[in-house]
C-alpha cells in the first residue's frame, strides 16, 4: 500500500508541473501618434533565425527594442479605412517584426504579418490563420487575446528561415484607454479549443488526490487494526498461566 502512495507523489507532481507550468512575462508594446495610441500589442515572443547555417535568436524580453509604425488611407467600395504598419525593430540589428492592420470606424483586421532579416521578407501569414480564425477580424474598441502558444516556421528563402514561438498574445487598434487593452476581448478559437485542457488537468488532478487519500486511510486502518490484534495476542500469552509440571 504504501508502495502505491510512494508511485503516486512523482505523478503528482508531474501533473502539477505540467499543467500549472509558469510562462515567460509578456511584453508590452505600443505605436503611437501625436494625439493617441494607434496599437497596443502585449506578448512573449522568440524568434530564431537561420540564415545560411548562422543562427540567432531573439525575443521580446529584455531586448533593446525600437517602435516605430505608419498610416496610409484608403478607400474600397467607398467605406474609407487606414491600413496601419507596426514595425518592431532590435536596435544594431537588420532585423524586423513588423504587422499590418486595416482599421475602420467599425472594425479592424489583422491582415498580415512578415519577419525581415536584412532586405529578406519572410512571412508570417500563416501562422495567423493557424489561431484558428482566419483572417483576424475584431469590432472597434475590442481587442483579439490568443494566450496558447504557437509554433511556426518559415519557408526558406534564398537561405533564410524563422522560427517563431509566441503565446499571451493580445492586440488592439485604436484602445480607448490608450495605456489598457478592452475589458471583453474576442479570444481565438484555439484558446476556447483548448479550455478542455486545464479541465482535464484539473479532474485528472483531482482524482489523483482522492485516490492518495483513500490509499493513506486504507493503510492507516489496516495498521491501527495490525497493532491492536498484536497487542491482544501479547495480553493473551501475559494471562495465561503457566503449566504446572508434575513428576
Amino acid at each position: 500500500m504504501k508502495n502505491l502512495i510512494n508511485l503516486s507523489l512523482p505523478i503528482l507532481a508531474f501533473i502539477l508541473y505540467f499543467g500549472f507550468a509558469p510562462t515567460s512575462e509578456a511584453k508590452t508594446l505600443s505605436y503611437k501618434n501625436s494625439t493617441r495610441t494607434v496599437v497596443l500589442l502585449k506578448m512573449s515572443a522568440k524568434f530564431e533565425i537561420n540564415d545560411n547555417g548562422k543562427r540567432k535568436g531573439l525575443t521580446l524580453e529584455d531586448q533593446d527594442l525600437d517602435v516605430t509604425g505608419n498610416i496610409s488611407q484608403s478607400k474600397n467600395n467607398n467605406v474609407s479605412y487606414e491600413i496601419i504598419t507596426f514595425i518592431v525593430s532590435w536596435n544594431g540589428t537588420n532585423y524586423q517584426f513588423i504587422l499590418t492592420f486595416n482599421s475602420s470606424k467599425e472594425s479592424w483586421t489583422w491582415e498580415n504579418s512578415t519577419f525581415v532579416v536584412k532586405e529578406t521578407i519572410l512571412p508570417l501569414k500563416k501562422m495567423i490563420s493557424s489561431f484558428g480564425d482566419g483572417i483576424i477580424t475584431t469590432k472597434a474598441n475590442h481587442s483579439y487575446v490568443c494566450m496558447s502558444p504557437l509554433d511556426y516556421t518559415t519557408k526558406s528563402v534564398k537561405g533564410i528561415t524563422v522560427s517563431v514561438t509566441w503565446r499571451q498574445l493580445q492586440v488592439e487598434v485604436y484602445p480607448r484607454n490608450n495605456t489598457k487593452f478592452d475589458e471583453a476581448p474576442k479570444p481565438c478559437t484555439v484558446d476556447v479549443d483548448d479550455k478542455i485542457v486545464p479541465i482535464a488537468v484539473g479532474g485528472a488532478l483531482g482524482l489523483l488526490l482522492l485516490l492518495v487519500v483513500i490509499i493513506y486511510v486504507i493503510s492507516y486502518i489496516r495498521d491501527r487494526r495490525q497493532q491492536s490484534k498484536e497487542l491482544r495476542s501479547g495480553y493473551n500469552r501475559i494471562d495465561q498461566p503457566e503449566p504446572n509440571h508434575h513428576s
